[in-house]
Protein backbone atom coordinates (compact mmCIF):
# COMPACT_ATOMS: atom_id res chain seq x y z
CA UNK A 1 0.00 0.00 0.00
CA UNK A 2 1.31 3.44 -0.91
CA UNK A 3 2.14 5.36 2.26
CA UNK A 4 2.08 8.64 0.33
CA UNK A 5 -1.54 8.09 -0.70
CA UNK A 6 -2.51 7.20 2.88
CA UNK A 7 -0.85 10.38 4.15
CA UNK A 8 -2.68 12.36 1.45
CA UNK A 9 -6.03 10.85 2.49
CA UNK A 10 -5.36 11.67 6.13
CA UNK A 11 -4.28 15.20 5.23
CA UNK A 12 -7.37 15.80 3.07
CA UNK A 13 -9.67 14.56 5.84
CA UNK A 14 -7.88 16.69 8.46
CA UNK A 15 -8.14 19.82 6.32
CA UNK A 16 -11.79 19.06 5.57
CA UNK A 17 -12.46 18.70 9.29
CA UNK A 18 -10.82 22.08 9.97
CA UNK A 19 -12.96 23.79 7.32
CA UNK A 20 -16.21 21.97 8.08
CA UNK A 21 -17.94 24.96 9.71
CA UNK A 22 -16.16 27.88 8.05
CA UNK A 23 -16.14 26.75 4.41
CA UNK A 24 -18.44 23.75 4.06
CA UNK A 25 -18.27 23.64 0.26
CA UNK A 26 -14.47 23.39 0.24
CA UNK A 27 -14.57 20.93 3.14
CA UNK A 28 -16.92 18.73 1.11
CA UNK A 29 -14.63 18.88 -1.94
CA UNK A 30 -11.68 17.81 0.20
CA UNK A 31 -13.72 14.99 1.76
CA UNK A 32 -14.80 13.81 -1.70
CA UNK A 33 -11.17 13.83 -2.86
CA UNK A 34 -10.18 11.76 0.19
CA UNK A 35 -13.10 9.44 -0.57
CA UNK A 36 -11.87 9.03 -4.15
CA UNK A 37 -8.35 8.09 -3.03
CA UNK A 38 -9.72 5.76 -0.34
CA UNK A 39 -11.83 4.00 -2.97
CA UNK A 40 -8.85 3.69 -5.33
CA UNK A 41 -6.70 1.93 -2.75
CA UNK A 42 -9.68 0.09 -1.21
CA UNK A 43 -8.78 1.02 2.37
CA UNK A 44 -11.93 0.32 4.41
CA UNK A 45 -10.93 2.40 7.41
CA UNK A 46 -10.17 5.56 5.44
CA UNK A 47 -13.11 4.96 3.15
CA UNK A 48 -15.45 4.92 6.15
CA UNK A 49 -13.79 7.96 7.75
CA UNK A 50 -13.93 9.89 4.46
CA UNK A 51 -17.61 9.01 4.03
CA UNK A 52 -18.37 10.20 7.56
CA UNK A 53 -16.55 13.45 6.88
CA UNK A 54 -18.50 13.96 3.65
CA UNK A 55 -21.82 13.24 5.40
CA UNK A 56 -21.04 15.93 7.98
CA UNK A 57 -20.55 18.38 5.13
CA UNK A 58 -23.79 17.30 3.46
CA UNK A 59 -25.61 17.67 6.77
CA UNK A 60 -24.22 21.16 7.30
CA UNK A 61 -25.52 22.04 3.84
CA UNK A 62 -28.95 20.59 4.77
CA UNK A 63 -28.75 17.69 2.31
CA UNK A 64 -30.64 15.02 4.25
CA UNK A 65 -31.23 12.61 1.35
CA UNK A 66 -30.17 9.09 2.30
CA UNK A 67 -27.72 10.28 4.94
CA UNK A 68 -29.35 8.26 7.74
CA UNK A 69 -29.19 4.94 5.86
CA UNK A 70 -25.57 5.50 4.93
CA UNK A 71 -24.66 6.53 8.47
CA UNK A 72 -26.18 3.38 9.92
CA UNK A 73 -23.89 1.29 7.70
CA UNK A 74 -20.89 3.31 8.91
CA UNK A 75 -21.92 2.90 12.55
CA UNK A 76 -21.90 -0.88 12.13
CA UNK A 77 -18.54 -0.76 10.33
CA UNK A 78 -16.92 1.39 13.03
CA UNK A 79 -18.40 -0.84 15.74
CA UNK A 80 -17.17 -4.05 14.07
CA UNK A 81 -13.72 -2.52 13.47
CA UNK A 82 -13.24 -1.30 17.03
CA UNK A 83 -13.07 2.34 15.93
CA UNK A 84 -15.23 3.55 18.81
CA UNK A 85 -14.41 7.26 18.55
CA UNK A 86 -15.58 7.29 14.93
CA UNK A 87 -18.63 5.22 15.87
CA UNK A 88 -19.51 7.81 18.51
CA UNK A 89 -19.10 10.61 15.98
CA UNK A 90 -21.32 8.78 13.48
CA UNK A 91 -23.96 8.30 16.18
CA UNK A 92 -23.77 11.99 17.03
CA UNK A 93 -24.18 12.95 13.38
CA UNK A 94 -27.11 10.56 13.03
CA UNK A 95 -28.85 12.28 15.94
CA UNK A 96 -28.04 15.70 14.49
CA UNK A 97 -29.41 14.72 11.09
CA UNK A 98 -32.60 13.35 12.62
CA UNK A 99 -33.07 16.48 14.71
CA UNK A 100 -32.15 18.78 11.83
CA UNK A 101 -34.43 16.96 9.43
CA UNK A 102 -37.30 17.22 11.89
CA UNK A 103 -36.75 20.98 12.21
CA UNK A 104 -36.43 21.25 8.43
CA UNK A 105 -39.74 19.43 7.90
CA UNK A 106 -41.48 21.59 10.50
CA UNK A 107 -40.20 24.72 8.77
CA UNK A 108 -41.25 23.38 5.38
CA UNK A 109 -44.75 22.62 6.69
CA UNK A 110 -45.05 26.12 8.14
CA UNK A 111 -43.95 27.65 4.86
CA UNK A 112 -46.45 25.51 2.94
CA UNK A 113 -49.19 26.33 5.45
CA UNK A 114 -48.65 30.09 5.17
Amino acid sequence: MNLGILNNIESLNDKSLQLRYSNTSLAQLLAEEALKYSTEINDEKWLAISKLNKFWCLFLQSDFNNIIDKLIKLIFYFSDSGLESYRAEALLLTAQVQEGYGVYEILQNKIVAV
